[in-house]
């Protein structure tokens, strides 16, 4: 569940500007993954926006929990 997001406006974009977010994760803990992002306008590379957001990892019963084994390996091998 996302706990926390942040978003810091650079630049403007308009109706037709095609746009391109870059993600990555910047932080893993036990319960918790913090992910940033950046917004660049895809014709000149601007930066539009930088921000993260904070995810508490939970169960179905809504509580917090560990992260499953495998995802926490895609983490450490496929995504980061």
């Amino acid at each position: 569940m996302v706990a926390e997001a942040r978003c810091r406006y650079k630049a403007p974009a308009r109706y037709d500007d095609e746009i391109e977010v870059r993600t990555c994760l910047r932080a893993k803990r036990k319960r918790v993954l913090v992910f940033g992002y950046e917004v660049y306008r895809k014709s000149d590379q601007t930066l539009l926006a930088e921000g993260e957001t904070t995810h508490v990892v939970a169960g179905r019963d809504g509580r917090p929990r560990a992260l499953p084994e495998k995802y926490r390996r895609w983490f450490e091998h496929g995504a980061a």
